[in-house]
Protein backbone atom coordinates (compact mmCIF):
# COMPACT_ATOMS: atom_id res chain seq x y z
CA UNK A 1 0.00 0.00 0.00
CA UNK A 2 1.36 3.61 -0.92
CA UNK A 3 2.12 6.15 1.88
CA UNK A 4 -0.65 8.43 -0.06
CA UNK A 5 -3.24 6.24 0.11
CA UNK A 6 -6.04 6.19 2.91
CA UNK A 7 -8.38 3.70 1.33
CA UNK A 8 -11.51 3.41 3.99
CA UNK A 9 -14.02 5.02 5.52
CA UNK A 10 -13.53 7.50 8.50
CA UNK A 11 -16.81 6.07 10.36
CA UNK A 12 -19.21 3.54 9.94
CA UNK A 13 -21.96 5.46 10.54
CA UNK A 14 -21.07 7.79 7.53
CA UNK A 15 -20.63 5.43 4.35
CA UNK A 16 -20.28 8.28 1.87
CA UNK A 17 -16.87 9.91 3.63
CA UNK A 18 -14.11 8.58 2.03
CA UNK A 19 -10.55 9.01 3.82
CA UNK A 20 -7.51 11.42 3.26
CA UNK A 21 -4.53 12.67 4.63
CA UNK A 22 -6.85 14.97 7.26
CA UNK A 23 -9.48 12.57 7.81
CA UNK A 24 -10.22 12.59 11.81
CA UNK A 25 -11.09 9.36 13.09
CA UNK A 26 -13.46 8.43 15.88
CA UNK A 27 -10.72 7.02 18.75
CA UNK A 28 -13.59 5.99 20.30
CA UNK A 29 -13.03 4.27 24.01
CA UNK A 30 -9.58 5.42 24.16
CA UNK A 31 -10.02 9.07 24.38
CA UNK A 32 -11.68 8.30 27.81
CA UNK A 33 -8.21 7.31 29.39
CA UNK A 34 -6.87 10.43 28.15
CA UNK A 35 -9.65 12.23 29.63
CA UNK A 36 -9.74 10.91 32.81
CA UNK A 37 -6.15 11.65 32.77
CA UNK A 38 -6.18 15.06 32.19
CA UNK A 39 -9.02 15.80 34.69
CA UNK A 40 -6.70 14.12 37.46
CA UNK A 41 -4.06 16.20 36.45
CA UNK A 42 -6.34 19.43 36.56
CA UNK A 43 -8.26 18.35 39.67
CA UNK A 44 -4.58 17.82 41.38
CA UNK A 45 -3.64 21.34 39.70
CA UNK A 46 -6.86 22.67 41.28
CA UNK A 47 -8.33 23.57 37.43
CA UNK A 48 -11.54 22.70 38.75
CA UNK A 49 -11.69 24.93 42.22
CA UNK A 50 -11.22 23.05 45.63
CA UNK A 51 -13.91 20.39 45.14
CA UNK A 52 -11.71 18.85 42.15
CA UNK A 53 -13.78 16.26 40.49
CA UNK A 54 -16.80 16.60 42.95
CA UNK A 55 -17.36 20.51 41.32
CA UNK A 56 -20.32 20.96 39.21
CA UNK A 57 -20.36 21.85 35.53
CA UNK A 58 -21.61 25.38 36.81
CA UNK A 59 -18.77 25.81 38.50
CA UNK A 60 -16.47 25.02 36.46
CA UNK A 61 -17.42 26.71 33.55
CA UNK A 62 -18.04 29.95 36.22
CA UNK A 63 -14.18 29.69 37.48
CA UNK A 64 -13.12 28.88 33.99
CA UNK A 65 -14.62 32.51 32.55
CA UNK A 66 -12.57 34.30 35.36
CA UNK A 67 -9.35 32.09 34.39
CA UNK A 68 -9.89 32.82 30.50
CA UNK A 69 -11.52 35.27 29.61
CA UNK A 70 -11.22 35.43 26.23
CA UNK A 71 -13.14 31.94 26.35
CA UNK A 72 -16.13 33.52 27.51
CA UNK A 73 -18.29 33.69 24.57
CA UNK A 74 -17.17 29.80 24.15
CA UNK A 75 -18.12 29.17 27.76
CA UNK A 76 -21.48 31.11 28.00
CA UNK A 77 -22.58 28.77 24.86
CA UNK A 78 -22.13 25.89 26.51
CA UNK A 79 -23.64 27.32 30.12
CA UNK A 80 -26.56 28.06 28.36
CA UNK A 81 -27.15 24.92 26.46
CA UNK A 82 -26.39 23.02 29.65
CA UNK A 83 -28.67 25.34 32.15
CA UNK A 84 -31.98 24.54 29.32
CA UNK A 85 -31.19 21.09 29.83
CA UNK A 86 -30.74 21.03 33.66
CA UNK A 87 -27.12 19.72 32.99
CA UNK A 88 -25.29 22.77 34.92
CA UNK A 89 -25.39 20.51 38.69
CA UNK A 90 -24.30 17.63 36.98
CA UNK A 91 -20.39 16.91 38.38
CA UNK A 92 -17.29 16.16 36.62
CA UNK A 93 -17.12 13.05 38.53
CA UNK A 94 -20.74 11.69 37.22
CA UNK A 95 -19.37 11.96 33.82
CA UNK A 96 -16.46 10.38 34.49
CA UNK A 97 -17.72 7.90 35.85
CA UNK A 98 -21.10 7.27 33.45
CA UNK A 99 -23.62 8.39 36.72
CA UNK A 100 -24.52 11.76 34.90
CA UNK A 101 -27.84 10.76 33.66
CA UNK A 102 -26.64 11.70 29.70
CA UNK A 103 -27.54 9.31 26.91
CA UNK A 104 -26.38 8.43 24.05
CA UNK A 105 -28.20 8.59 20.99
CA UNK A 106 -28.71 5.62 19.34
CA UNK A 107 -29.07 6.84 16.06
CA UNK A 108 -26.38 9.56 16.09
CA UNK A 109 -22.80 10.06 17.00
CA UNK A 110 -21.28 13.07 17.32
CA UNK A 111 -18.34 11.65 15.00
CA UNK A 112 -20.78 11.35 12.21
CA UNK A 113 -23.13 14.97 12.18
CA UNK A 114 -20.50 16.06 9.33
CA UNK A 115 -20.67 20.05 9.47
CA UNK A 116 -22.72 20.46 12.71
CA UNK A 117 -20.28 21.83 15.95
CA UNK A 118 -19.97 19.55 19.10
CA UNK A 119 -22.18 22.03 20.58
CA UNK A 120 -24.47 22.25 17.95
CA UNK A 121 -24.87 18.09 18.47
CA UNK A 122 -25.59 18.39 22.02
CA UNK A 123 -27.79 21.56 21.03
CA UNK A 124 -30.29 19.31 19.43
CA UNK A 125 -29.40 15.78 21.23
CA UNK A 126 -28.19 15.39 24.45
CA UNK A 127 -30.93 14.01 26.90
CA UNK A 128 -31.36 12.45 30.64
CA UNK A 129 -32.63 9.59 31.72
CA UNK A 130 -32.23 8.64 35.55
CA UNK A 131 -28.75 10.16 37.04
CA UNK A 132 -27.02 8.50 39.90
CA UNK A 133 -27.20 4.87 37.71
CA UNK A 134 -24.13 4.00 36.03
CA UNK A 135 -25.23 4.27 32.12
CA UNK A 136 -23.02 3.87 29.78
CA UNK A 137 -22.29 7.38 27.98
CA UNK A 138 -20.04 8.23 24.91
CA UNK A 139 -21.96 11.19 24.97
CA UNK A 140 -20.87 12.29 28.27
CA UNK A 141 -17.22 11.78 27.25
CA UNK A 142 -17.61 14.36 24.54
CA UNK A 143 -19.36 16.52 26.38
CA UNK A 144 -16.59 16.41 29.24
CA UNK A 145 -13.53 16.83 26.70
CA UNK A 146 -15.79 19.78 25.32
CA UNK A 147 -16.28 21.87 28.47
CA UNK A 148 -12.40 20.96 29.16
CA UNK A 149 -11.51 22.44 25.39
CA UNK A 150 -14.27 25.18 25.47
CA UNK A 151 -11.96 26.57 28.56
CA UNK A 152 -8.93 26.29 26.62
CA UNK A 153 -8.43 23.55 29.90
CA UNK A 154 -6.34 20.81 29.61
CA UNK A 155 -4.50 21.96 26.33
CA UNK A 156 -0.75 22.22 28.12
CA UNK A 157 -1.55 19.02 29.76
CA UNK A 158 -1.62 17.48 26.39
CA UNK A 159 1.37 18.73 24.88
Amino acid sequence: MSKNKYPGLSTQERVDLKTGINTPFPIASISKSFCGAVCALMSVDGEFGTKGIDATLSEVLESTKSKYPDRTADIEAYSKMLEERGFLDITISELLTHRSGIEDNDELAPSSCVGQTPLDFFSSYLRSSSRGEYKYSNNGYVLLEEIIAAGGMGSAMLQ
